[in-house]
């Protein structure tokens, strides 16, 4: 939503680093479309509006492709790690002084699957955790044996790879970190995004390509990120079953990847945000933190906020779109005071506004939302954005808590046809603040700073923006709306052939 490379046809996975003020955003590239050819650099001083550096790293002529990677401070240097495909995957380095131009190690650092613990196939973007004895543990992608007559040592349940390092740059594969998975499905294929320990517990970002049983209360999902918690830096990891899916979609994958990082004094995370055509871009920062339940949380952070530009005064229309009975007389909507009311005891009440945003651009809207259920109903409210005339795209929060997001048909019999399913919802006789950031086919919507979801409208939006009641009476209040603005991006000097 914020930022895609404009002199490379697409980009690939993410990572960022932090130092001196700078955001430095790292991010795979096509070259040419389809081929991952290399890593990419953009940087930005406030996390929102970034400018292209460009190439830092190439693949070598031998391999197929380049895969993901990340950075990591050893000593007085800067190490990049990066995947390349030759006859199976293997991890190759890179060293910095100034996070710019970057000096590939020779093959003399190459890591490989070690074939005593990993089929030598998959190894894949080391993901570095300090030890606390000095030097790293590292965690990567990777197809440890399954246990059979070939491998009686073999583990019995789905895990990823792990090695160590002394230095940061030389590396030594060990065995695969422990994994507990209980009553919940194993996934197919465990992609290891982050590790990071909080209030002493370790909390692994695993990334699944989907369909996943074991994702949803609701039938199979999409990839997304999952939590996992272990004990100790090599495990046991068990999923955090009460707060499992971190990131993800039910149907169509409208995120990817999700990743740690830490500029000073914040732990945030960094993902993909896809249109349904899947071009990739970056997704708003978000703070990554615990609850006091100890499950991992995703909100939204205050960083964003520099992408709010020109103030825009949102109208509210004096008309309404509604299931009632067409000759029923008393409208469903009225204005009190600055605020909108919205009956929708008798059916789906959607209340435009009068504003035809630009949605190409970007808008944040921001407001407070409360629903009064009908007695012994469950209530529903939400967001609506028009993709064409009489249907959308909304978000309806529900008070039995859960959030659906799908296609809201306002023509003839109103009918909302939900493709997306979130295990958070919205508390009954309650004002609420909500958030929502929208650009051209994506949407982000938050309540009370609690990231709700990401998703990836199927029509261009047409910049007009409504709210939904349904089972009870909603109150939408303290309306405010931005444009988005965004530099138009500073071409650096080419700096690096590598």
């Amino acid at each position: 939503m914020f930022y895609k490379p404009t002199l490379v046809p697409a980009m690939g996975d993410q990572w960022l680093y932090y130092h001196g003020g700078v955001h430095y955003l790292y991010h795979l590239y096509e070259q040419p479309a389809g081929q991952l050819h290399g890593v990419y650099l953009a940087t930005s001083t406030d996390g929102v509006h970034f400018d292209e550096v460009g190439p830092v790293i190439k693949k070598q002529e031998d391999a197929g492709w380049l895969g993901s990677g990340s950075v990591w401070r050893a000593g007085d240097k800067y190490i990049m790690n990066f995947s390349e495909a030759r006859a199976h995957q293997s991890i190759s380095f890179a060293q910095s002084e100034d996070l710019i131009h970057w000096q590939r190690l020779g093959d003399e650092y190459r890591s490989n699957p070690d074939p005593r613990w990993y089929e030598v196939g998959r190894w894949d973007c080391i993901w570095a955790l300090p030890r606390k004895e000095g030097g790293f543990w590292g965690y990567l992608s990777a197809n440890p044996w399954r246990r059979s007559s070939q491998h009686p040592t073999g583990l019995t349940y789905r895990s990823a790879g792990m090695l160590q390092s002394d230095d940061g740059v030389r590396w030594n594969a060990v065995a695969p970190p422990v994994f507990e998975w209980g009553d919940t499905p194993e996934m197919v294929n465990v992609e290891v995004g982050a590790v990071r320990e909080f209030n002493r517990k370790y909390y692994m970002l695993v990334q699944t390509w989907g369909p996943y049983a074991g994702g949803t209360y609701l039938g199979n999902t999409a990839p997304g990120m999952y939590t996992f918690i272990g004990d100790t830096p090599k495990g046991p990891f068990r999923p955090d079953t009460k707060a499992f899916r971190l990131l993800g979609n039910t149907h169509n994958r409208s995120t990817h990847f999700l990743r740690f990082y830490e500029p000073p004094n914040e732990v945030l995370v960094n993902h993909f945000l896809f249109t349904r055509s899947m071009k990739a871009w970056l997704a708003p920062l978000k703070k990554a933190a615990l609850d006091r339940q100890g499950h991992l949380r995703l909100a939204y952070w205050r960083g964003n906020d520099a992408v709010k530009g020109k103030p825009i005064p949102v109208e509210i229309a004096s008309h309404d779109t509604t299931s009632r009975d067409q000759n029923d007389p008393k409208s469903p909507v009225s204005a009190v005071s600055g605020q909108l009311i919205v009956d929708g005891r008798a059916g789906i009440a959607m209340a435009p506004l009068g504003n035809e945003f630009d949605i190409v651009n970007g808008i944040v809207l921001e407001g407070a939302l409360e629903i009064h259920p009908s007695e012994n109903t469950p209530g529903r409210c939400g967001i609506y954005l028009q993709e064409k005339p009489e249907q959308g795209t909304a978000v309806v929060l529900d008070t039995d808590g859960r959030t659906q997001l799908g296609k809201l048909r306002l023509q003839g019999e109103t009918a909302f046809e939900p493709d997306d399913f979130v295990q958070a919802g919205i508390t009954p006789e309650r004002k609420h603040t909500f958030r929502l950031l929208t650009r051209q086919y994506m949407l982000e919507f938050y309540l009370d700073d609690q990231l709700i979801q990401c998703y990836s409208m199927p029509e261009t939006a047409t910049g007009r923006i409504g709210f939904v009641v349904h089972g009870g009476r909603g109150v939408v209040g303290r309306l405010k709306a931005w444009e988005m603005t965004f530099s138009a991006g500073k071409i650096q000097p080419h700096l690096s052939n590598n």
